[in-house]
């Protein structure tokens, strides 16, 4: 992948999906990432994994991307989440003061889309579930 571009790789298993995320999320790509994952609630999605692991950047679009996904996610009752947030992107959570809003979970890396969905739409497990 060359400078400043942005990728998102697809995985579906039944109705939840996976987002990979890869390069910049900013002004450029935040479209983007909103319409895909507009397009998967609006289709009947039960959830949404974003998996942060591959961004090396974002701004403040990508994150109010995030933030809006996440509330469509919610009013479609599709359980949103976020995985493998890097250095870079924790601390921007921690900086604008999103990292208590965000639903940020650690997966293992065989996790079922059922998991999540049996939670309440947008909501990490419980320190129990973990």
């Amino acid at each position: 992948m060359g400078l400043y571009q942005f990728e998102i790789v697809h995985e579906a298993e039944g109705s939840g999906h996976t987002l990979t995320l890869a390069g910049e999320l900013d002004i450029a790509a935040a479209p983007r990432l909103e319409k895909t994952v507009r397009d998967l609630c609006d289709d009947g999605a039960s959830e949404i994994v974003l998996d942060l692991g591959g961004l090396e950047f974002i701004d403040s679009t990508g994150l109010h991307a995030l933030i809006g996904g996440m509330r469509h996610c919610r009013a479609c009752g599709c359980a949103f989440l976020l995985t493998r947030a890097g250095t870079q992107t924790m601390r921007l959570f921690e900086l604008t003061g999103t990292l208590e809003l965000l639903p940020l979970v650690e997966l293992p890396p065989a996790r079922s889309a059922t998991d999540a969905a049996s939670r309440p739409a947008g909501r990490p497990p419980s320190e129990h579930s973990r």
